[in-house]
């Protein structure tokens, strides 16, 4: 499991999805899985699947977890009792890291 900015807490859930998205990044490229692949997955446009990669679009928890399936990834965002979030982690499946 790879796991994001343990301990920390950002003031805004934005925060934590970007840091997952540049995970989810980081994995599509490792197995070569073009933009054109996730858009197609997730439902959107390859230029919208871009904007969201280089942190010019949030996208919607629903498409970061749809975003996870294609690349093969689960996520897995850990809060703490005050509504911040503690953990963001992106694991694989045994065997592929």
């Amino acid at each position: 499991m790879s796991t994001l900015a343990d301990g920390y807490t950002p003031s805004t859930p934005k925060v934590a999805i970007d840091q997952v998205v540049q995970e989810l990044v980081r994995l599509r490229k490792k197995r070569k899985i073009r933009q054109g692949e996730i858009a197609e997955a997730v439902g959107l446009s390859q230029s919208m699947v871009s904007h969201i990669e280089n942190g010019k679009a949030t996208p919607s928890i629903e498409t970061v977890m749809l975003y996870a399936a294609a690349v093969g990834a689960r996520i897995q965002v850990v809060p703490i009792n005050n509504g911040k979030w503690r953990t963001a982690a992106v694991s694989e499946p045994r065997g592929t890291a």
